[in-house]
Parts: C-alpha cells; sequence; structure tokens
C-alpha cells in the first residue's frame, strides 16, 4: 500500500493535492542536546555533570501552487494562516511509509514566500516552528484501568464510609512502553477511594493520596509545561495529600498495583499515555 506523505497542522492539511509539495524538513531526528560541564583545573580533561534535550526546531521547506491564480492565493492565505504568531497546535507528519507521530509545536516565524514576477500560481516557502517538549509521540493515547476486588461471604453489621475488600488481579494493569523515553503518564483516581496508593512494581515508584475521594470527586496526577501537578476534581490543587513520587512508565513492559484502605465498587484507578520518541522514524 502507497502512502502520501503529509502534514497536518493547526487546521491546515499539506499535500500534493491540496497545493503544497514538501522539499525538506529540518528537526525530524534527534533533538539538540544541551550539557552541563566544566573544565578541571590545573589539570588536563573535564567533566561532564548533565545531558539533556532542549526544545526542538523543526522548519518545513517547499512549494506552495494551484491550480490558477485565484487558487494559489487561497492556498498562501491557509498557509500563513495556520502558521500565524498565535499558533500553538499539535503537528502531525505523516511518514511514506504510513508511519504517523506528532509532537506539540509553536509557529515562531510568519512563512516566507518570496514574490516573482510571473509566478503567479505557485512560489516557495519556510516555516519554522519550536517544540517546548522535544519529544515525538504517537497520534494515539493508550488507557487502562484498573478497580478493586469487592468482599465475598462476609457481611458487616454496621455501616463504613466505604465497603472493605480485598484486591486480586483486577486491581494490576501491565503497560508495555514501545518508546525510546520513560513517560509520566496521566493518571486519575475516582472515589470512593480511602488513601489510595499506586505502585509501579518494575521501577520500584509509588504514591499514596493520604485522605479519602469521596464518591463523585476524582484526583489526577501529570506533568506539563508547569511541572508536576496533582488536582481534585480538575480545579483544586492537592499537593498536601501526595506522598511517594510520580511514577513514570519506562520503556518496556511495566506492572502497576492500585491498592487502598477502603474502597467502594466505583473507585478506578485510570492510565493514559502516549510512547515517547527521539526521532520521527
Amino acid at each position: 500500500m502507497e502512502y502520501e506523505f503529509k502534514i497536518e497542522y493547526n487546521g491546515l492539511e499539506m499535500t500534493f493535492g491540496n497545493g503544497y509539495i514538501i522539499q525538506e524538513i529540518e528537526g525530524l531526528d534527534n533533538p539538540e542536546m544541551r550539557i552541563s560541564r566544566d573544565d578541571l583545573t590545573g589539570m588536563d580533561g573535564g567533566n561532564i555533570w548533565a545531558r539533556l534535550y532542549g526544545m526542538r526546531g523543526i522548519a518545513i521547506m517547499g512549494s506552495v501552487f494551484g491550480d490558477d491564480a485565484d487558487d494559489f492565493f487561497a492556498n498562501k492565505r491557509n498557509l500563513i494562516r495556520a502558521f500565524n504568531k498565535s499558533s500553538d497546535d499539535w503537528m502531525v507528519i505523516t511518514l511514506w511509509n504510513g508511519q504517523s507521530r506528532r509532537i506539540r509545536a509553536k509557529s515562531v516565524a510568519l512563512p516566507v514566500m518570496p514574490i516573482r514576477e510571473a509566478e503567479v500560481d505557485h512560489t516557495e516557502f519556510r516555516v519554522e516552528v519550536i517544540c517546548e517538549d522535544p519529544f515525538w509521540r504517537d497520534t494515539t493515547e493508550l488507557e487502562l484501568t484498573a478497580t478493586l476486588s469487592q468482599p465475598t461471604g462476609i457481611e458487616i453489621p454496621f455501616t463504613l464510609p466505604a465497603t472493605m475488600g480485598q484486591s486480586d488481579s483486577s486491581n494490576t494493569v501491565t503497560i508495555t512502553n514501545t518508546g525510546d523515553e520513560d513517560v509520566y503518564p496521566y493518571i486519575k483516581i475516582t472515589g470512593t477511594v480511602a488513601n489510595p496508593k499506586v505502585t509501579n512494581i518494575t521501577t520500584g515508584e509509588e504514591f499514596e493520596i493520604e485522605t479519602t475521594i469521596a464518591s463523585g470527586e476524582f484526583v489526577e496526577l501529570f506533568v506539563d509545561s508547569r511541572g508536576k501537578v496533582v488536582l481534585l476534581n480538575s480545579t483544586t490543587k492537592y499537593w498536601q495529600y501526595l506522598t511517594g513520587n510520580f511514577i513514570r512508565i519506562a520503556s518496556g513492559v511495566n506492572q502497576l498495583v492500585f491498592n487502598a484502605n477502603s474502597y467502594s465498587a466505583e473507585a478506578q484507578l485510570l492510565v493514559r499515555y502516549s510512547n515517547k520518541y527521539e526521532s520521527i522514524q
């Protein structure tokens, strides 16, 4: 099966059929590495203290054309609108083999398109974006859930805030990270559940929310441009109840375990993530 090379950004689909020819793209492979280092005093050599990726810059060069002058200028306007100074959207690139990956990108320069005499239906262009997160992602997110088992064969003759139960395999989630890097997942814990704990058996990382999440409420943990975030019902900061560490999904197979002191049948752990890649290929 043959696939068409395609770039999608901010509502614009850049393909040959839509009036765009992509000739060259810079920045699709490994992002620039930033290094913390110093030289040794009075002797040869030095120390490298840290190696991290910086932001990723992507430049796209090609041609825009139209069947006639009106079509050409309409395609030019669409390019300018897509890559305006406020553009901040997922850029999705599909390669000729059909593989698609996406990256969050901000436009940092309006499209450069020279005007030449007699060129009334085509011209070259160059657009530039910067990606604050340098990693490529899958175009879809994976979502898994875990619950807590309910008691069987035991009657409790008084009312409790939540039903007690024993854990079984329903509280375990197996996740396979096929990407190049560890991933901080989006985590959502729904009540009623008291002192929920999530452990990544593979990495040894775990955290606990040391309070009761009421019925109909939920706690979210995720990492974004602000850093690590813990919220109740998507609005209230909830850091004061967190102990332990944010868990990561390491490359390879991971086993997550969901436990709690007490809980209702509605208690649930939801884990959502997408794999991260250093290169688009």
